[in-house]
């Protein structure tokens, strides 16, 4: 006889006196309920079904639902935690309701652990691990709601990150003071957002302790990333009255080097740019007043010789009239020059939207 067999008469006289056994008989009626969730079979349908009768394939089993036991146990939170963590266990696709409902429980059983406990530490390892493994089958923001109800720290951070609430984890360990976990997470995330340092600068300038060796810190990633104009560094750190000249002297004066050097190069720059243009009005000049003497004698698309017809163009690129025509967007621009010519285009067109912008924000 299969184990179906056996089990199938006593399921229904079970389950409705499961109210009055279980207040008196908690472990056995757990070891039964786990018998029943072991079991692959469908209560609600006959033990023999009109198609085995008939010789065909008989519809597939279904385990027993947890959910139909789960009320019997809500006033043993003990057994209860227990009966939905084997559920868990036994049948891993459970519900929503059950994953939040285990949550909810160890959370719960944690408050009543002493602190630095192993049963605490145990409990929290549950509270983790399902967060951890349960991806998907809880509902983050009720879990968040949860483990904030319950101070639980490891339980939020860990919700914060997986939804990417940088910023939370940072107003987190800032609303505790934590100086040293608020540059750790800054360090772990600020590549993904730069403006966490920027805030860190503005919590620190804040403080009246002393937070030197912090600023100092943020202060260098800032000007690594270039997040804030020195002029903004010195005003935020004005709110702080042990922010002396000393905290922010190197910064200033490496901001200052780097200053000049840009202009400097700047400066270089525009040397260069006056002589090229000088040299491409030269040229332009002799166009417009002698003779050009085309001698390319091949190709600038296929590389073979050059056969009539054939077109020539003032750069000193010449083409087959069929390649230039095949690669050309229009019949007033060098294919080969496009390419870098568009790009001047568009440095050009860019530079005269940035002096529009210039323009209408002196006006305002």
């Amino acid at each position: 006889m299969s184990a179906v067999q056996i089990i199938y008469p006593i399921y229904f006289p079970f389950k409705p006196l499961s109210n009055s056994l279980y207040p008196f008989y908690p472990r056995p009626y757990i070891t039964i309920f786990r018998l029943f969730l072991a079991v692959a079979c469908s209560f609600s349908e006959p033990l023999v079904d009109t198609a085995t009768l008939e010789g065909s394939l008989p519809p597939p089993l279904q385990r027993a639902s947890a959910r139909e036991f789960i009320h019997i146990s809500v006033h043993n939170s003990p057994k209860l935690s227990e009966f939905v963590e084997h559920m868990i266990k036994a049948q891993p696709e459970s519900s929503q309701l059950i994953y939040n409902t285990y949550l909810e429980l160890c959370l719960n059983d944690m408050m009543h652990k002493q602190d630095g406990s192993l049963d605490k530490r145990d409990v929290e390892k549950k509270a983790m691990d399902l967060l951890q493994t349960g991806e998907g089958h809880y509902d983050i923001d009720l879990a968040l709601a949860l483990c904030q109800k319950h101070n639980f720290t490891k339980g939020i951070l860990y919700l914060y990150e997986k939804a990417k609430l940088y910023q939370k984890i940072l107003h987190y360990h800032m609303d505790h003071e934590k100086y040293g976990n608020i540059l750790d997470v800054c360090k772990r995330y600020g590549t993904q957002d730069p403006n966490l340092w920027v805030q860190a600068l503005s919590y620190f300038a804040m403080k009246q302790k002393d937070c030197k060796p912090f600023i100092v810190d943020v202060l260098s990633q800032i000007d690594r990333h270039n997040l804030l104009s020195p002029l903004l560094v010195i005003q935020t750190l004005a709110h702080n009255s042990t922010a002396t000249l000393t905290v922010i002297k190197d910064y200033i004066v490496r901001r200052l080097q780097q200053e000049n050097d840009q202009i400097t190069e700047d400066e270089r720059l525009i040397e260069q740019y006056r002589e090229e243009t000088k040299i491409k009005r030269a040229e332009i000049e002799e166009m417009k007043t002698s003779a050009k003497i085309f001698q390319v004698s091949k190709c600038s698309v296929c590389s073979h010789p050059l056969e009539l017809p054939s077109v020539h163009v003032l750069c000193q690129h010449s083409y087959h009239q069929s390649c230039f025509e095949s690669y050309s967007d229009n019949d007033q621009e060098c294919p080969a020059c496009l390419p870098e010519n568009r790009k001047v285009l568009d440095i050009i067109k860019a530079q005269e939207q940035n002096k529009d912008l210039d323009e209408e924000f002196h006006r305002q």
